[in-house]
Protein backbone atom coordinates (compact mmCIF):
# COMPACT_ATOMS: atom_id res chain seq x y z
CA UNK A 1 0.00 0.00 0.00
CA UNK A 2 1.21 3.52 -0.90
CA UNK A 3 -0.88 6.27 1.47
CA UNK A 4 -1.23 9.02 -0.55
CA UNK A 5 -3.28 12.05 -1.16
CA UNK A 6 -3.89 12.83 2.50
CA UNK A 7 -2.97 16.57 2.45
CA UNK A 8 -5.03 16.39 -0.47
CA UNK A 9 -7.94 15.07 1.13
CA UNK A 10 -7.56 17.75 4.10
CA UNK A 11 -6.76 20.99 1.63
CA UNK A 12 -10.05 20.16 -0.30
CA UNK A 13 -12.34 19.82 3.18
CA UNK A 14 -10.29 22.94 3.72
CA UNK A 15 -8.49 21.57 6.47
CA UNK A 16 -4.68 21.57 7.77
CA UNK A 17 -2.97 19.02 6.02
CA UNK A 18 -2.16 17.32 9.41
CA UNK A 19 -5.48 16.44 9.67
CA UNK A 20 -5.20 14.32 6.50
CA UNK A 21 -2.17 12.66 7.83
CA UNK A 22 -4.12 11.66 11.02
CA UNK A 23 -7.03 10.48 8.82
CA UNK A 24 -4.43 8.49 7.09
CA UNK A 25 -2.64 7.05 9.84
CA UNK A 26 -6.63 6.03 11.23
CA UNK A 27 -6.81 4.45 7.53
CA UNK A 28 -4.09 2.66 7.01
CA UNK A 29 -4.68 1.12 10.93
CA UNK A 30 -7.62 0.15 9.79
CA UNK A 31 -6.66 -1.67 6.33
CA UNK A 32 -3.79 -3.60 8.96
CA UNK A 33 -6.26 -4.81 11.05
CA UNK A 34 -8.31 -6.01 7.88
CA UNK A 35 -5.34 -7.70 6.32
CA UNK A 36 -4.60 -9.25 9.71
CA UNK A 37 -7.96 -10.17 10.25
CA UNK A 38 -8.45 -12.07 6.68
CA UNK A 39 -5.12 -13.63 6.97
CA UNK A 40 -3.22 -12.09 4.35
CA UNK A 41 0.30 -13.09 5.04
CA UNK A 42 2.57 -10.09 4.23
CA UNK A 43 1.95 -6.85 3.78
CA UNK A 44 4.14 -3.48 2.66
CA UNK A 45 3.01 0.25 3.55
CA UNK A 46 5.40 2.81 1.59
CA UNK A 47 4.91 6.01 3.90
CA UNK A 48 7.80 8.29 3.49
CA UNK A 49 9.80 8.31 0.27
CA UNK A 50 13.22 10.49 0.12
CA UNK A 51 11.62 12.60 -2.30
CA UNK A 52 8.59 12.97 0.47
CA UNK A 53 11.07 14.23 3.21
CA UNK A 54 13.21 16.47 1.40
CA UNK A 55 9.72 18.62 -0.20
CA UNK A 56 7.79 18.77 3.08
CA UNK A 57 7.67 21.48 5.90
CA UNK A 58 9.11 20.40 8.95
CA UNK A 59 5.92 20.99 11.14
CA UNK A 60 4.17 18.43 8.27
CA UNK A 61 7.09 15.44 8.77
CA UNK A 62 6.85 16.13 12.59
CA UNK A 63 3.36 14.92 12.54
CA UNK A 64 4.14 12.21 10.26
CA UNK A 65 6.55 10.93 12.20
CA UNK A 66 4.83 11.38 15.28
CA UNK A 67 2.15 8.64 13.80
CA UNK A 68 4.98 6.45 12.83
CA UNK A 69 6.60 6.57 16.69
CA UNK A 70 3.27 5.93 17.50
CA UNK A 71 3.07 2.63 16.38
CA UNK A 72 5.57 1.61 18.95
CA UNK A 73 4.72 3.39 21.69
CA UNK A 74 0.81 2.49 21.80
CA UNK A 75 -1.50 -0.66 22.17
CA UNK A 76 -0.98 -1.26 18.42
CA UNK A 77 2.06 -2.76 18.43
CA UNK A 78 1.03 -5.69 20.73
CA UNK A 79 -0.81 -6.86 18.01
CA UNK A 80 1.86 -6.47 15.80
CA UNK A 81 4.36 -8.39 17.52
CA UNK A 82 1.81 -10.86 18.82
CA UNK A 83 1.72 -11.68 14.86
CA UNK A 84 4.97 -11.38 13.75
CA UNK A 85 4.68 -7.99 12.17
CA UNK A 86 8.40 -6.28 10.88
CA UNK A 87 8.63 -2.73 10.81
CA UNK A 88 12.20 -1.77 8.28
CA UNK A 89 12.95 1.82 8.29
Amino acid sequence: FIPDGNGRWANIRQLPREYGHDAGYQTALKILHHCINIKIPYVTLFVLSYYNVIKRREEELKNIFRHLCSLFRDKEIETFHQLNCVFRP
